[in-house]
């Protein structure tokens, strides 16, 4: 996926998920501004090494049985460097009108245009297996501090992409 870098009316004839989609005017905007961006230092004493204007965050269940998250967190590392990475516990409605409480995992990397926009499709691909395999309704993923609630489609609730195969 290529998204256009400037602040023109281009579009792809490629075909998006229902969550990229709806995500790509807010990436397109935030692109668009990070470049008009200055540096908060003058350059005397101190220099910037590289600008960093995308800020992904993912929430996911802490589940220890799961090799998803390592998996994921080496992505990250080899795509933008590095991540940070949060312990804790999270609560939720769940669609039954339940209150889960679960130790959650939260991920944060700071990446370039480019990197951004080589992660996005790997990481639709992790979210998606992500929701199948620990069972999740939704997945929290913020991008430059705009929240979205992701959730599998209901004719793919149960296709983990990873794998190939069908969840038990």
């Amino acid at each position: 996926m290529k998204l256009p870098t400037d602040n023109s009316n281009t579009t792809t004839t490629q075909e998006h998920s229902p969550w990229q989609s709806k995500t790509i005017a807010k990436i397109n905007a935030s692109l668009a501004a990070s470049h008009q961006k200055k540096p908060p230092f003058p350059g005397k004493d101190i220099q910037i090494s590289q600008h960093l204007p995308h800020r992904v965050k993912l929430i996911i269940p802490d589940n220890p049985a799961s090799n998803l998250p390592g998996q994921l967190q080496q992505y990250i590392s080899l795509e933008c460097g590095g991540y940070t990475k949060k312990f804790g516990w999270g609560s939720y409605q769940n669609q039954a009108g339940e209150i889960i409480h679960e130790p959650i995992l939260e991920m944060t990397v700071c990446c370039t245009d480019e990197q951004l926009q080589r992660m996005l499709p790997q990481l639709e691909t992790f979210i998606a297996a992500i929701l199948t395999e620990l069972e999740q309704e939704t997945v929290f993923f913020s991008l430059n501090g705009d929240a979205f609630l992701l959730q599998r489609p209901a004719a793919n609730a149960t296709a983990n992409p990873l794998q190939g195969e069908t969840a038990a």
